[in-house]
């Protein structure tokens, strides 16, 4: 009797078997509810997504199949569908056996299929207040103005240096050149990575699906989001991290890598967050091996300054650095730099908060954001899964990336939005090392399995925020870009800001390319132009036309963010002295109730000293006499 209930076609092992499979089954569905208790208010609710039922439910019933196989080969029943379902496993993983080498050859169409219908509507989105600015702020520098005292700004120059280049390479006045500036950037990282993948992982096809990821980060930002300083930012920072293993032995790649984060240290001092990760970069291999004795502490700086890679790039990020940073060095430029960064600083506000004010909502954040938590949940099992040494210390790598990517945004003072993406765009590393961990450590498992992990990883693929991309209006969007006729409409990434009539916000989209024709027929290059319009999205139209600022404000924007600082009195000083011919654009009949008294004086100085030309919608623009 002792063995008895051993043998495998026994009524006590069988009914022990369905207690099991009953157990399991309750307590699946308690987990279940307990689950959706949980996260029925939680920013994410993985019980209600069909996706991860489907990427649950098929390793479940292989699993069954499996258990059946083996503890009831005599149930008629439990035999044939084990005996289905592990031919369906065994047929499935056969077929992408014998199919690997055409689905990776395949693999490089996606993205660029992608491209091809996305960089067209990307390139002709409208410039965004940011965009704006630092336009105003390049093209003040490249008449001999120092922006710093010409205008309201407190950035670093970086950002001014790179869409100075793209006005260079595509004209002043000519927007779609900012965008263009930044794709060739994006694509220029696709590169990077699919030449370290190709290095580190043993493939260029998890770098073309890094690549993918990192355009589906930035198609899924609104025209607010897209061309930001702090995207640009991490793109440089990252190349700066993949290229020495991407060109090793070559002093082009570690020349990239140190140009490219001088750079990226003059668009957002927050670079220097990276440099640990900067050196993990130059030294990858020997991270990945081991070969450092990371505990001597003592001889670790001796082990890296002897290596004569470190020294050259050192030298050239030396000497790259001051370059890149020179329009605000000198005896009185520093000085104003200085001054205009205490600006902030001194209003009441939330610049003036100071650093870590939002470090718990931020990791809230983090912790509660679907994307963060895979691949931290994925970074993890690299290190805590069996693996030899060079998958667990890169998991450990990215989980640094993680926490750096946190770290970013907590330091700043305001809790911006566009802060998030440097995680996002990092995190598309995952999509390119986590498959490739994947098909090394798991390649034995059943088919559907593997299947499965590979599908949760490519969820880092697909934002949850929709994609501004439209297969149907790619036409109309190269037509546009070419010159052969303007859309009709906002592009799909304005759409929210811009809506399609009935749906008037405040200022349509035809008002809006009316004006900036008006601005364009009738005024020069030389005429100064003041935008006053107070309600969102604030419409570009200084840089769209090539036109400079009367006084020091581009646009309203500065006087949402600092409302105690008197403005009134120096926009009225500014108009006093602009030239005959000046023009204001603003809403006199309408202005936002919440700033009208912000610009009391200016609104009443306007309307004696200047003469109403033309109305479009809400937009009235007045010219003085």
């Amino acid at each position: 009797m002792n063995g008895q209930w051993r043998q495998p076609g026994s009524n006590l092992r069988r009914a022990l078997g369905f207690a099991g499979i009953a157990l399991a089954v309750g307590i699946a569905l308690l987990t279940l509810l307990t689950l959706d208790a949980y996260y029925r208010f939680k920013p994410i609710h993985p019980i209600n997504s069909p996706f991860r039922w489907i990427l649950v439910s098929l390793p479940a019933l292989e699993a069954s199949a499996l258990f059946l196989r083996r503890y009831f080969p005599d149930h008629a029943r439990s035999h044939r569908f084990s005996t289905w379902m592990t031919k369906l496993s065994r047929s499935t993983k056969r077929r992408f056996i014998c199919h690997r080498h055409r689905i990776v050859r395949s693999i490089p169409l996606v993205p660029l299929a992608f491209a091809i219908l996305w960089i067209p509507e990307y390139l002709i989105q409208p410039l965004w207040t940011d965009h704006e600015h630092m336009l105003i702020m390049a093209r003040l520098w490249d008449i001999g103005e120092f922006p710093w005292t010409a205008m309201r700004t407190y950035q670093f120059p970086g950002g001014m240096e790179t869409v100075w280049l793209s006005a260079r390479l595509f004209g002043w006045g000519f927007p779609a050149g900012i965008f263009a500036t930044s794709i060739g950037l994006l694509l220029g990282l696709g590169f990077v990575l699919i030449r370290w993948s190709n290095r580190v992982l043993g493939s260029s096809a998890f770098g073309f699906a890094g690549l993918l990821a990192l355009m589906l980060v930035e198609g899924s930002q609104p025209f607010t989001g897209v061309a930001q300083r702090d995207s640009q930012a991490t793109w440089l920072i990252m190349i700066a991290f993949l290229a020495p293993p991407a060109f090793p032995g070559r002093l082009s790649g570690l020349f990239v890598s140190a140009l490219s984060f001088a750079l990226a240290l003059a668009i957002r001092p927050h670079a220097m967050i990276f440099v640990p990760l900067i050196l993990c970069g130059l030294f990858l291999q020997h991270v990945l091996e081991g070969k450092f004795e990371w505990l001597t502490v003592r001889n670790l700086p001796l082990q890296l300054f002897r290596n004569r890679e470190l020294r050259f790039w050192l030298l050239i990020f030396i000497i790259a650095t001051p370059v890149f940073l020179s329009p605000i060095l000198g005896p009185t430029r520093t000085p104003a730099f200085l001054e205009a960064l205490r600006f902030p600083l001194s209003q009441p506000g939330d610049y003036s908060r100071g650093a870590f004010t939002f470090w718990r909502k931020t990791l809230k954040q983090t912790l509660t954001t679907e994307r963060h938590v895979l691949f931290l949940i994925f970074s993890l099992a690299m290190i805590f899964v069996p693996n030899p040494p060079k998958w667990k210390r890169m998991g450990l790598l990215l989980l640094f990336i993680g926490g750096c990517g946190w770290l970013y945004r907590a330091v700043h003072p305001v809790n911006h939005g566009y802060l998030e993406l440097p995680s996002k765009f990092w995190e598309c590393l995952g999509a390119a090392i986590f498959p490739a961990w994947i098909l090394t450590k798991f390649r034995a498992l059943p088919s559907f399995a593997l299947i499965s992990l590979l599908a949760l990883v490519g969820s880092f693929m697909i934002p949850p925020t929709p994609l501004f991309v439209s297969v149907l209006e790619w036409p109309s969007a190269l037509r546009d870009l070419t010159g052969i006729k303007p859309m009709g409409m906002s592009p799909v990434g304005a759409r929210y800001a811009y809506p399609a009539p009935p749906l008037r916000y405040h200022y349509d989209w035809a008002e809006c390319e009316a004006v900036e024709t008006w601005l364009r027929e009738n005024t020069t290059k030389s005429t100064r132009v003041l935008n006053l319009l107070t309600y969102q999205p604030f419409p570009s139209f200084l840089a769209t036309a090539d036109r400079l600022p009367i006084g020091r404000l581009e646009s309203f924007v500065m006087l949402i963010w600092f409302t105690k600082y008197d403005f009134d009195t120096e926009i009225v000083e500014s108009l006093r002295s602009a030239p005959p011919g000046s023009v204001v654009i603003w809403d006199n009949t309408r202005i936002n109730p919440m700033h009208r008294a912000q610009i009391a004086r200016t609104a009443d100085f306007i309307r004696s000293t200047f003469e109403e030309r033309i109305r479009i919608g809400e937009m009235e623009i007045w010219v003085k006499p």
